[in-house]
């Protein structure tokens, strides 16, 4: 006789709304995987998707609540409701691209504890077609660290999952802006196994508008200089013990940072670095999205050397992206690598350096819309 399979439990929060949540309920009802159960926790839920839940009976659970509470409380409260063995965490706004992905999750989880979903993005315009090869660094990263350690320092709330035994015993999530790099911090500190799962594939839309972007990463940054803050000792343990892997990871997320320490090789280039930090340190609670695009004369002669290595750069990344890429099964089109490279990385570098001055030098919280 065959053991019972376990039952996996999909847990989806969600704020007001999302356009895409009944198509994710309906693909998730038509999975034929039998022991499955789908927790929907909503803060603030409109008419419309009052209506949307209407649509739904178990397996599928609606819990609303008049007032937002935050994502962390929807996660914990949802948790509490869950019988499953498994849990998978969804947001609300993505695309599954997997067929059967709740069979695969039960199967990729097999001797793990902690699994990390593919991750892609919706392409809609310019801006998104260069968050695409972002994430093509977080999932190469995440890639990497899966085959090199078997833990992770983070996932990324838009699709993993968890044994109950694994979040049980990491305590679940804790009220922080950054839950999702906390929970795989202390899963790397209780020695989860953690598997990236390449055939697992959901979108995320990227956001519509350079100021919706900055609003995000302005979150983003801001969380992620906290959790740094927060957790050093435990990092710097991290990198003690895996100094060549995570620095990898670290450059496959944002490639400006080669260059920025190329740089820095440069002695009127990293004056002129300098006078840029200091700008992000002095600058009000936004970010300064205009550099003063000017250089010290006698930086001439170094800038043609970091131009130079700059394209080299760009043709070592390309070939990265191209082959690691290839194999997790990323396109590559060099007309939207370009930019992302040489524009988008450097800002969102800039971005994150921002949250960092924020938090380690200037040590001001910052008011973002987020419900912890």
């Amino acid at each position: 006789m065959q053991p019972a399979q376990p039952t996996i439990s999909v847990i989806i929060p969600v704020f007001r709304s999302s356009g895409t949540l009944g198509t994710t309920l309906d693909g998730l009802l038509r999975d034929d995987y039998p022991n499955k159960e789908i927790i929907v926790e909503a803060d603030e839920p409109t008419e419309g998707l009052k209506e949307l839940a209407g649509r739904f009976s178990p397996p599928v659970r609606f819990i609303m609540r008049k007032e937002r509470a935050g994502k962390v409380n929807a996660l914990k409260d949802a948790c509490a409701l869950a019988t499953g063995d498994i849990l998978l965490f969804l947001d609300s706004d993505i695309v599954i691209r997997t067929d059967g992905v709740l069979s695969k999750v039960v199967n990729e989880l097999r001797g793990y504890d902690l699994l990390e979903l593919k991750k892609s993005v919706v392409e809609e315009g310019m801006l998104s077609k260069m968050v695409y090869y972002e994430y093509v660094g977080f999932n190469v990263a995440n890639w990497v660290l899966s085959r090199r350690m078997n833990k992770t320092l983070g996932v990324n709330g838009a699709g993993f999952a968890i044994t109950r035994e694994a979040y049980e015993r990491i305590g679940g999530f804790r009220n922080v802006i950054s839950e999702d790099l906390d929970l795989g911090l202390r899963g790397y500190l209780r020695d989860l196994k953690f598997r990236y799962a390449e055939d697992i594939e959901v979108a995320t839309f990227a956001p519509s508008s350079l100021k919706r972007w900055w609003a995000q990463r302005k979150r983003w940054s801001y969380g992620a200089a906290i959790w740094l803050r927060d957790n050093r000792r435990e990092l710097l343990y991290a990198l003690r013990r895996h100094p060549g892997v995570i620095l990898s990871a670290l450059l496959l997320i944002f490639p400006a940072l080669a260059s920025f320490m190329f740089s820095l090789t440069f002695k009127e280039l990293a004056v002129y670095d300098v006078f840029v930090i200091a700008l992000l340190s002095v600058s009000p609670r936004g970010f300064p999205m205009v550099i003063p695009p000017f250089l010290p004369i006698g930086a001439l002669p170094d800038l043609m050397g970091l131009g130079i290595a700059t394209l080299v750069g760009l043709a070592g990344y390309a070939i990265l992206y191209v082959g690691l890429g290839w194999r997790l099964g990323y396109r590559f089109r060099v007309h939207h690598f370009i930019p992302y490279y040489l524009f988008y990385s450097p800002m969102w570098l800039a971005a994150m350096a921002w949250g960092l001055i924020t938090v380690f030098v200037r040590k001001e919280e910052v008011q973002i819309d987020w419900k912890v």
